[in-house]
């Protein structure tokens, strides 16, 4: 083949681009966005594996020098989603990997009502929050009340819900109220990129970026990105807290027209009162299939 007709083949082979119009239909894209993020329409099943790391720093005192450990926990998952609600998600570490229960004696050591009660570490756990679907809110009216009067001025009013999305909540009710979107098509990549950018509060015109990948102009997703601010303050004193290097980051497949979940993580460190901790979730989606009446029966991704 010739170097004409191997560029010529090149250029055939091409993902056109989507038209002017198509890029300035803002809420096609935004309507894509959450689609991925409400999770595949119907009742699934599905399992893989999570891994939790929390980083805690100590700072020096009279008697220590200052102490960083990190308590990594792994293992595996089975959970539902019906209509965009997580209706069960099962967690459980790995006996032999669980540095998470170590965390818990850390905790049992400090919190002086676990040394009164009957204190099993072993019992102690993170919840796994995922970025796809809803999870149910165990919120009252007194805790939103309570968490508003937190947050002062640094965030729009939170409401009372029965489920929230973690990327939403983080988003659209502790974010300030104007942002920009924009859609453009990206000839490296072959795919329109969505950019979004949210100012952190009213106040703070530095923003939340977050990219989203449509491959090939298509009708999903396949990438999500959310990061925030290297360092984001909130909170009234003196209760006030140091929010540093959050993000946000989901992988996606397209399965029977539907965006399903391949991957995705969430990592922040926080600081209060001189200590800090850094948290770090990862999960990955090994199997996804409908429900049916006798249980998971999944298969494989695609």
């Amino acid at each position: 083949m010739g170097p004409m007709l191997a560029l010529l083949s090149a250029a055939a082979l091409a993902v056109a681009p989507p038209s002017f119009e198509l890029l300035d239909d803002i809420d096609r894209w935004e309507d894509g966005m959450d689609n991925v993020l409400q999770g595949p329409r119907g009742c699934w099943d599905f399992s893989g594996d999570f891994k939790q790391t929390v980083t805690l720093h100590q700072p020096p005192d009279f008697f220590s020098a200052a102490r960083i450990k990190d308590f990594v926990g792994k293992g595996s998952f089975k959970a539902r989603l019906k209509d965009g609600v997580w209706v069960t998600f099962d967690h459980a570490y790995d006996p032999s990997d669980n540095g998470i229960a170590t965390l818990g004696k850390v905790v049992g050591e400090m919190d002086e009502e676990s040394k009164e009660e009957d204190w099993d570490p072993e019992d102690f756990e993170i919840p796994v929050v995922p970025l796809v679907g809803e999870v149910p809110s165990e919120m009252d009216e007194e805790d939103v009340r309570e968490m508003n009067e937190f947050l002062g001025d640094d965030a729009s009013a939170i409401t009372l819900k029965k489920s929230v999305n973690l990327l939403r909540q983080a988003v659209d009710e502790w974010a300030g109220r104007t942002e920009t979107a924009v859609a453009q098509w990206d000839s490296k990549q072959e795919a329109v990129m969505f950019l979004r950018e949210i100012p952190v509060a009213d106040d703070d015109p530095r923003p939340i970026h977050i990219d989203v990948r449509f491959p090939a102009a298509g009708e999903y997703v396949d990438r999500i990105d959310a990061v925030w601010p290297r360092i984001v303050k909130i909170g009234k004193w003196p209760i006030r807290l140091t929010i540093r290097d959050a993000q946000m980051h989901l992988l996606a497949y397209q399965h029977d027209g539907m965006s399903l979940p391949r991957a995705e993580s969430l990592s922040l460190v926080v600081g209060f009162m001189g200590f800090t901790m850094g948290f770090e979730q990862t999960l990955k989606f090994k199997t996804a299939a409908r429900c049916t009446a006798a249980g998971p029966a999944a298969k494989e991704e695609g």
